[in-house]
């Protein structure tokens, strides 16, 4: 200090002492100050720093300020958003004293976090700075596992009111901020102090606002130690939404590891609604939730839930649009490890795009569900055991009188474990309903009824958590099994929603057998509503085993018929769907009803709603006096549209030695089935004619398919070039599997097509097997030679325009795989041509002489496709698997057109390799002659047709106003004013007008 005296006096009467420069107290043992006692400017108005004040001549009281350093190794600073920034933490402390020894000031901290809690934020108001021996500040308290000096003696800061702030990942902006009382630093700069908020800061977060991980979420009370930098342990306790319902459980959160990984045990409810899937929910006290909240990681919830459902669609009909409704009540049943989850875990279901994946766990129907123990209960106390959730009384299922059972129509019902699904409704539940149609439970002849319904809610997120919603129950499908008496049973129905088509609504068939008798009957129907109006169809059939005579050996062996209203025909390839048969002891399930074309019928005819169309169906079946030797039907379906005629359809089927003799199936040696259609409206004829033969080891396939359009656009396809699966095809050799010694396929396909107009369509591309081997990866093809293919780029081998055409192509396949340990050999081969015939084309669309011969040019396209190898089975203690030896392939494809011009390009291509690899070669060859014809279509239907006869202004009449004069007739409005503007490049004047400027 300078200071200034007299000889007699140390210190004047009056005056005030600064400090002119910083002061630096070491701390013990270290070269960094751990105080600085702050100066103070002697010409300030208002001084800032330390200084003393001198009374009658001594000291009075000193006003110091001083920084205090708590070193960043035990601290940390906070940045704001809960992290660390680097720097050290420095209190700021001022305090008035007469003594060094005695005094208490007040304290600025910026907020800090402990090392071992990350992302907690501490940050305090009204702090203290104890430097006294002999008083500790007003409301000093320290807990009793405190072990350092706790009493007057006790120095360093103290904080009377205390923010803790928790990680930003549990809630953002703001943050979860706990207020308490009490807390300290030390000497050593450790924290220490008991978390738990007054009861007017209660509760911490409320529920009404918080959500962790898209759940309702809150923090009702905390209770937590932290002793000396040391976390003690606590728990924080509060809510916790059950997502798929509109209430939450009451959970504990146990802090003993901290916020790196904490973990979360519930207590349920007794009771709650889950509007997800219309149900009321029960659940045991072993149901057990785990919230994994790793630090900067993705919070894990898992419900693993037990107890009892009863759904009860009847209580949420009237709550909303539920859409399709079925009034069901049905049963409680008991559910094990029903798992609701965020996260993907143990296999679950994503329950749409809710982000909650649900998985069902186990269900039964039997009388009581196994209640379990409920999970233990934190003891209150504080010190790290945390405050006790609220407590509920188990809701122990009370056993029924009798096995529980449900009802569906007054019917007994049973269920299978149900399945989450997902659908374009909504995303729920789906059960396995079976219903039992007799009088006793035993009567294993009665007839039985198994089928899927679907009870679908939503779940979306508003202001950050999950809000499900019921939609509907909508049945799916049922089928029917069984006897009544003589009579063997078997049907099923499918329900459809929301088809884009068929709107909604119900298909469904069944089959009756009476074996004594041989007569077998078949029904089928189909009910919907779409864009506001109903339609439907019924269709059915019955066959008996002795036919009526008609002449010679045909017998009329059934008759059929049906209506529809408001459908109209469809056309439709030849082909049967068959209803399954009945069998003996009626355990085969009956395949679920086929919705991917609802409208199609028994008879085969095929349905689209179309308001005020109609007609009906009649139909017979014939054969020889053994069915089983020949059987057929044919149906004739008359349509109608307002009134009026609307069209016919023909359909017939045909077997020739089958298996069971109806003439609706397709299980003959050889079958048939035709289609024929014509609709008067449109002019438009379709038909095809399906033919299959099996003989031995040989099956052959011959389609047919006629189509007039308005006379202009017709075809006659033996096979069609664009569908390689309906071709005529002969199988020569189909026999063996993956797994057999020899595997060999050999089969033929041919198509020939004739026709003028669109429906006739092209040329098929080349197989895909082909044209992936010959696209060029590494090749040593001449640069010139490849150079000059790319420029001729591959012309489009479908014939344009409407004039006669003529297609005709064929190819082979073959496949062959022999495995004889440790060796495998495969070899596979295609080889095939495709080739059109055009009448009226030219190239390039010049009005030149028509390319090729008298108007007629072909082009086509010829492949090839070779692979074959050797490979060797190797299982050693190093390796195991295919090695293969050796490998070659081989492909070439050429396109061409002829006559006149006559050209063609090509490619060939062959790869090798020995070893795995090992050596390897690659080569293609293009090339390319001729002068490439792109055919193009020749006629101009309006080239002899003037369409504007006279224009104005001319040469001649310059200043005319502008005017066409059209030669067709127009038909049209105008609902805006025109404006025309002429430009003719002939000549350089110009002419003007201001109501309507134009060009000459």
């Amino acid at each position: 200090m300078d200071v200034c005296t007299s000889p007699q006096k140390k210190l004047p009467d009056t005056g005030t002492l600064y400090l002119i420069k910083d002061f630096s107290i070491p701390k013990p043992g270290s070269i960094v100050p751990e105080m600085v006692i702050k100066k103070s400017d002697p010409n300030s108005s208002k001084p800032e720093g330390t200084y003393a004040s001198i009374v009658n001549g001594d000291f009075d009281k000193v006003h110091a300020v001083m920084e205090l350093n708590l070193g960043s190794s035990i601290l940390k600073l906070d940045d704001g958003t809960g992290k660390n920034k680097s720097g050290d933490v420095i209190a700021t402390i001022t305090a008035d004293f007469d003594k060094w020894v005695d005094w208490i000031g007040n304290v600025k901290l910026p907020p800090f976090q402990l090392p071992l809690l990350k992302g907690v934020t501490f940050s305090g108001t009204n702090i203290a700075y104890d430097h006294s021996d002999k008083i500790n500040p007003p409301g000093f308290n320290l807990p009793a596992e405190y072990t350092g000096e706790t009493g007057v003696t006790w120095h360093g800061i103290y904080f009377n009111q205390l923010t803790v702030e928790l990680p930003s990942s549990l809630k953002s902006n703001p943050r979860i901020g706990v207020m308490v009382q009490g807390g300290i630093l030390d000497s050593g700069a450790k924290f220490t102090g008991h978390i738990t908020p007054a009861p007017k800061n209660k509760p911490v977060l409320d529920y009404t606002n918080g959500s962790l991980a898209g759940f309702g979420f809150s923090i009702d009370d905390v209770d937590w130690l932290i002793v000396q930098n040391s976390n003690k342990g606590g728990s924080f306790i509060g809510k916790l939404q059950f997502p798929i319902s509109d209430s939450f459980f009451s959970y504990t959160c146990n802090l003993s590891g901290g916020f790196d990984a904490l973990q979360f045990t519930t207590k349920p409810a007794p009771d709650y609604t889950i509007p997800l899937f219309a149900a009321n929910m029960n659940l045991n006290q072993n149901t057990s939730i785990q919230i994994t909240h790793p630090a900067n990681q993705t919070t894990s919830v898992t419900m693993s839930l037990c107890g009892q459902v009863a759904i009860n669609v009847q209580k949420f009909a009237g709550t909303g649009t539920v859409g399709n409704t079925l009034n069901a009540l049905l049963p409680k049943l008991c559910f094990e490890k029903f798992t609701v989850a965020n996260t993907p875990v143990n296999g679950a279901t994503p329950l749409g795009s809710s982000g909650l994946f649900l998985s069902t766990g186990s269900w039964n129907l039997s009388p009581t569900c196994a209640a379990g123990l409920g999970a233990g209960t934190p003891t209150p106390g504080k010190g790290g055991s945390g405050p006790e959730p609220p407590t509920y009384e188990p809701g122990w299922p009370t056993p029924p009188d009798e096995k529980p059972t449900g009802s569906l129509g007054g019917f007994p019902i049973n269920f299978d474990t149900p399945t989450i699904v997902s659908t374009k409704e909504g995303a729920g539940i789906r059960f396995g309903i079976g219903l039992h149609l007799g009088d006793g439970d035993d009567d294993k002849n009665f007839i039985q009824a198994k089928g899927t319904v679907d009870f679908l809610g939503t779940v979306t997120t508003e202001s950050g958590r999950f809000k499900p919603a019921y939609v509907g129950t909508y049945p799916r499908s049922l089928s029917i099994n069984g006897a009544i008496g003589p009579l063997t049973v078997k049907g099923g129905v499918a329900f459809f929603n929301q088809d884009t088509k068929y709107g909604n609504g119900i298909k469904g068939n069944a089959a009756v057998t009476l074996p004594g008798i041989s007569v077998n009957l078949k029904m089928a129907m189909l009910f919907g509503n779409v864009n506001g109006f109903k339609y439907g169809f019924v269709d059915g059939s019955v066959q008996f085993g002795t036919g009526i005579p008609l002449v010679g050996p045909a017998v009329l062996t059934g008759l059929g018929g049906g209506m529809h209203y408001n459908m109209a025909l469809g056309t439709a390839a030849a082909n049967i769907a068959s209803l399954p048969k009945p069998t003996a002891d009626n355990k085969d399930p009956l395949p679920a009803v086929d919705l991917s074309n609802p409208g199609k019928t028994l008879s085969g005819q095929t349905y689209s709603p179309q308001k005020g169309d109609w007609g009906f169906t009649a139909k017979i079946y014939a054969g020889l006096a053994d069915p089983k030797v020949f059987n057929s039907s044919l149906a004739l379906t008359i349509n109608f549209s307002h009134g009026s005629m609307g069209g016919f359809n023909l359909h017939g089927n045909a077997n020739v030695m089958s298996k069971t003799g109806d003439g609706d199936g397709a299980d003959g040696i050889a079958h048939a089935a035709m289609d024929i259609t014509y609709d008067y409206s449109k002019k438009v004829l379709d038909a095809s004619i399906g033919i299959d033969a099996t003989f031995m080891a040989m099956q052959t396939h011959v389609p047919f398919l006629l189509h007039v359009s308005n006379g202009d656009d017709w075809c006659i396809k033996l096979g069609d070039p664009a569908d390689e699966g309906n071709r005529v095809k002969v199988t020569f050799l189909n026999t063996g599997n993956n797994d057999s010694a020899i595997q060999a396929y050999l089969a033929a396909s041919a198509y020939m097509a004739t026709g003028s107009g669109p429906s006739l369509g092209g040329l098929p591309p080349v197989p895909k097997e082909v044209n992936d081997f010959l696209t060029d990866t590494n090749s040593n093809t001449l640069p010139e030679a490849k150079t000059a293919f790319n420029q001729r780029a591959m012309p489009s081998l479908t014939p344009i325009g409407n004039d006669f055409k003529l297609l005709l192509g064929g190819r082979l396949d073959g496949n062959l795989k022999v495995q004889v340990q440790p060796f495998r050999l495969w070899a596979k081969a295609t080889i095939g041509f495709d080739v059109a015939l055009a009448k009226n084309m030219t190239c390039g669309g010049s009005n030149a002489t028509p390319a090729g011969l008298n108007g007629w040019y072909g082009q086509g396209q010829a492949y090839a496709y070779f692979g074959g190898g050797i490979d060797l089975y190797v299982d050693v203690w190093f390796f195991s698997g295919s090695v293969n030896l050796m490998t070659l392939e081989a492909g070439a494809l050429l396109q061409a057109g002829f006559p006149d011009p006559t050209w063609a390009d090509g490619k060939v291509k062959v790869k090798g390799e020995v070893l795995d690899g090992l050596i390897s070669v690659e080569t293609t060859q293009n090339f390319a002659f001729g002068d490439k014809c792109m055919p193009v279509y020749n006629g101009d239907p309006l080239k002899d047709l003037a369409i504007i006869s006279e224009m104005t202004p001319t040469m001649a009449r310059p200043t005319s106003r502008p005017c066409l004069r059209w030669q067709l007739p127009l038909i049209c409005q105008w609902t805006k004013p025109l404006r025309f503007t002429f430009r003719v490049m002939t000549s350089g004047t110009t002419y003007s007008s201001p109501a309507n400027p134009f060009f000459w």
